[in-house]
């Protein structure tokens, strides 16, 4: 199984990918669906970086796959920045912790130029964040000016699906001065509210996203403003109906 995460290209012409790939190819049963995170760096020439990582790849095992229903979770991977000096931020999620969690929480990790781990992030080079019980879905990362890490994603439990929002301090740390309660999520429709990236305008955020109020309402896109404080201050929806 390959899905490609996001791709990020280098200064001096290097590009990187991130994506979910098999734990153990040679596994069966539930065990051939568990996934890790795979970065992979390639050169000009296009040919794997053999100075990142072990020959040119750096695999992330974050967590064991499980089965959540009819679904089977693991370890995946969405968004990929990259960072001063060719460092890394991954933007993915790890099956939650503690016994019969089955829920997916973020993890935002840091590697090196090299494809190391940076441990001096977070708790060795690993943030997680778990919202409830519910699964959430992470998205992208992006670095504000003051090289404070603001990460954009949606979670669901319920049904309900919401809009989650937080920043971290450059050493990985949450910033306990953004948002009304740093890491919750909010709910900017009755229904479903899924993000899928961040920018920013000015000191101001804005988030993109679709949505809809009910289950059988049409599907909208939407934008979202938020201050530099994480205080939401404006949305605009685009109705689909106007393609």
């Amino acid at each position: 199984m390959e899905f490609l995460g996001s791709v990020v290209s280098s200064p001096t012409g290097q590009i990187v990918v991130v994506e979910p790939v098999e734990h153990d190819t040679s596994a069966t049963g539930d065990a051939a669906r568990d996934t890790d995170i795979a970065v992979a760096r390639f050169d000009t020439t296009g040919q794997l970086d053999q100075t990142f990582g072990a020959n040119g790849i750096v695999r992330l095992d974050l967590s064991t796959g499980t089965v959540s229903g009819t679904a089977f979770q693991g370890d995946t991977a969405w968004g990929l920045t990259l960072l001063s000096g060719d460092d890394l931020l991954v933007v993915g999620g790890k099956v939650a912790d503690g016994p019969g969690r089955t829920d997916i929480d973020y993890a935002v990790m840091k590697l090196t130029a090299t494809g190391a781990v940076d441990r001096s992030f977070g708790t060795n080079g690993l943030v997680t964040l778990d919202i409830g019980t519910g699964t959430d879905s992470p998205r992208t990362a992006i670095i504000q000016p003051d090289e404070k890490t603001v990460v954009s994603g949606h979670t669901s439990n319920a049904g309900v699906v919401t809009i989650v929002l937080f920043r971290l301090l450059p050493d990985g740390q949450f910033d306990s001065s953004f948002g009304r309660a740093q890491r919750s999520p909010r709910r900017l429709l009755p229904f479903i509210a899924e993000a899928y990236d961040v920018a920013l305008q000015g000191e101001n955020l804005i988030l993109a996203r679709y949505g809809r109020d009910t289950s059988a309402g049409t599907v909208d896109i939407m934008t979202a403003r938020f201050l530099a404080d994480g205080t939401g201050i404006g949305r605009t929806v685009m109705k689909a109906s106007l393609f």
